[in-house]
């Protein structure tokens, strides 16, 4: 999943940042960041865990507009070869 943005072992600083600044739209402060990478550090979850908890707050659905999904769904076009 991360591996084709980072390789077969991505960093966790670089996993963190990106999941942040995709939900939050900024760079994790050096606190933030200290918290997650920390904690993955520790073996505390892993970078899987990191992702699915990142997808399951309520900012992230705000993000992607998941209420209006919800309502309306994806539009359909079909794939013509």
């Amino acid at each position: 999943m991360l591996g084709g943005k980072f390789g077969p072992r991505p960093d966790h600083g670089d996993v963190e940042d990106l999941l942040f600044t995709n939900i939050v739209g900024q760079l994790p402060s050096a606190s933030d960041r200290a918290t997650f990478v920390g904690g993955l550090e520790r073996g505390e979850y892993t970078q899987v865990q990191l992702v699915d908890y990142a997808a399951k707050l309520d900012a992230t659905g705000a993000k992607i507009g998941l209420t209006g999904l919800q309502d309306g769904g994806l539009a359909y076009t079909e794939f013509l070869a």
